[in-house]
């Protein structure tokens, strides 16, 4: 019994006691205010990662992108993995069990710095936060506002801290 089957079990019990998605999601809302949004997308985030890890399609979008790297270019590239990884697993932690062991392999096999490619991850991780911003939910619950609220300005930082980051990969030593 692992702690996806016990979620699972559960979110198919409430489910099944509440008869239908919407009736299950008014009364999870009605009982956490404010974090409820968080609670009922948990499961559903940890299930898209164990697809994304149960079909290896976190490793095929890693290794896409470390056939095209270097030892110079990998940080780069584990950072635009990263940054693709985050359209599918909102986590960090999700995103780096996926890749994380697929990209520090190759950094040992092509002779790249180890902590240059896990900064690659780290700051994939951080601006693709800006386009998918899992962590802003319990604070626009807490401040009563919606994510269209701060989208526009999270993606102009995107726009902005992107190439600036990719840039750091590349050019520092």
């Amino acid at each position: 019994l692992t702690h996806n089957t016990v979620n699972f079990i559960l979110l198919s019990i409430g489910l099944a006691i509440h008869g239908s998605a919407v009736s299950y999601a008014q009364a999870i809302s009605n009982s956490v205010r404010g974090t409820s949004g968080v609670i009922l997308q948990f499961p559903f985030y940890g299930g898209i990662m164990g697809l994304m890890e149960g079909s290896h399609l976190g490793h095929t979008i890693a290794d896409f992108f470390v056939k095209l790297s270097t030892a110079q270019t990998l940080p780069f590239f584990a950072y635009l993995a990263s940054v693709v990884t985050k359209l599918f697993v909102p986590s960090g932690g999700g995103e780096w069990a996926i890749e994380g062991p697929v990209m520090l392999e190759a950094a040992k096999f092509l002779g790249a710095p180890l902590g240059k490619t896990t900064m690659g991850i780290a700051y994939g991780n951080m601006v693709g936060n800006l386009f998918q911003p899992f962590w802003a939910i319990p604070l626009l619950a807490v401040l009563g506002l919606k994510a269209r609220d701060i989208m526009g300005f999270c993606l102009v930082l995107f726009i902005f801290a992107f190439p600036i980051l990719g840039m750091a990969l590349l050019i520092s030593h």
